[in-house]
């Protein structure tokens, strides 16, 4: 019995280890550009559309192993070849 008990916490320190490994977080001035898995998204006239990535700004989100890419955006301002500010 007590062999079972070890497995199971085991198994249970391996899951919120894979969960706290794919945990995905950014600063308040960067984007999480996430890409692989397909999922429809709602448009306000009430259409429909597939998109295979989503767009996380700040903060944190979950990744799916295996079937998702992770990129980092940085949002700040950048400037343009004359030297002036583009936003």
């Amino acid at each position: 019995m007590a062999d079972h008990r070890g497995a199971v916490i085991v198994l249970i320190f391996l899951i919120a280890l894979l969960f706290a490994k794919q945990y995905k977080k950014v600063g308040p001035n960067e984007a999480l550009i996430i890409s692989g898995r397909k999922k429809t998204v709602l448009h306000r006239d009430g259409s429909r559309h597939k998109v295979g990535y989503r767009i996380r700004l700040g903060g944190g989100t979950f990744v799916m192993p295996f079937l998702e890419t992770v990129d980092t955006l940085p949002l700040e301002v950048i400037p343009s070849r004359s030297g002036l500010p583009t936003s």
